[in-house]
């Protein structure tokens, strides 16, 4: 831990968990989209899609639990709950608003992740239709899970409500990033109601850190294999569970390299900032990419590998160069909730 109290690797996981997330949105929004799934490393960036498909949002929101257990586990009752719930909501609407507003400026063609009318910007105040159902998930979860601490539901309870709610998620119709919302819930509550077992996750032997990477690459084989319907989304299911505690285990042990932890750390603690601006950076550089001389250039292996991994660092840089020159706004506003509406036990979001 650090004099703050926070847990290192956790802010560690959640700098890896991040640049997952953007590397996953510039694979599918852009590189696969414009230049095709035929690319010349494509062999290798379809097993990673799915890699990074099965464990990016369970580590972060698994992460999320943890910092957020000591507070949530007092019960519906407590400040720090209701805090959490209007602090992520208030960012979420905050930000619906901006994607509106760029998008009504720039009409993104054909882009998944717009709010395109006035209606529609209406629906999403409730039904989520951007990657931004991820702050307004971390405050509905907020309140699921407090409300059951107070009615004391037992711990069994609600992991198989959680795992309900992922089946619900996964195989009813409905809007896909409002389908996140169930789906999703399972790893915010094993975060909470696990945290300290995670927490011993990290300070096990190496041998033993190592061993828990095992669950996670064998579940995603078996993810790999040409399987559709329940079979492929419950191996699916079970690879996001193991990706947790290997996601710690792993990135505990490459904190021994300080260099690493330092930069991995540094990202984590600006995680919110990364989220909502980069969906803005990747359409930014999509719609203004010339696609056609850049093709033949994915034919070759080598610059198909290098170029998704170095866009994602050029995405995450300005991100951070954005947050930079908008919190110069007094108060920053757009990234940390008014005191009013939040009571002062709630941490800074913008390191969260």
């Amino acid at each position: 831990m650090d004099q703050r109290g926070r847990l290192l690797w956790a802010d560690a996981t959640r700098g890896v968990g991040i640049l997952a997330v953007v590397l996953f949105h510039v694979l599918i929004w852009h590189h696969d989209r414009d230049f095709g799934e035929a690319t010349g490393a494509a062999i290798i960036w379809g097993p990673i899609d799915s890699l990074l498909g099965s464990a990016r949002m369970p580590v972060l929101l698994a992460v999320a639990g943890i910092f957020a257990a000591r507070g949530l586990l007092g019960g519906w009752r407590t400040r720090k709950t209701q805090a959490r719930f209007v602090s992520n909501y208030y960012l979420y609407v905050v930000w619906l608003v901006i994607y509106f507003a760029v998008d009504a400026a720039l009409r993104f063609p054909d882009f998944p992740h717009v709010v395109p009318s006035l209606e529609d910007f209406a629906l999403q105040l409730i039904v989520p239709g951007t990657s931004l159902w991820f702050l307004m998930a971390l405050g509905a979860y907020a309140v699921v899970v407090g409300a059951a601490v107070a009615l004391r539901a037992p711990v069994w309870v609600m992991l198989s409500t959680g795992v309900v709610l992922w089946g619900v998620g996964t195989f009813v119709e409905m809007p896909e990033m409002a389908s996140k919302m169930p789906a999703n819930l399972i790893f915010f509550m094993v975060g909470v109601y696990f945290a300290d077992r995670l927490r011993s996750v990290a300070e096990q032997s190496v041998r033993v850190r190592l061993a828990w990477a095992i669950p996670f690459v064998v579940a995603s084989v078996v993810k790999l294999a040409p399987v559709t319907g329940a079979a492929d989304a419950t191996a699916g299911l079970v690879a996001s569970l193991a990706s947790v505690p290997a996601a710690i285990a792993l990135v505990s042990i490459a904190c021994a390299w300080e260099p690493f932890a330092r930069a991995a750390r540094y990202l984590g603690s600006r995680t919110l900032v990364i989220y909502v601006l980069h969906p803005i950076v990747i359409m930014l550089w999509a719609t203004l990419l010339d696609v056609a001389p850049w093709s033949s250039v994915m034919r070759n292996p080598i610059l198909d590998l290098a170029y998704p991994v170095l866009l994602t660092g050029a995405v995450v840089v300005a991100c951070l160069a954005v947050q930079r020159a908008l919190s110069l706004i007094p108060s920053d506003p757009l990234f940390v909730p008014p005191r009013r509406l939040v009571p002062s036990t709630q941490e800074n979001p913008t390191r969260r």
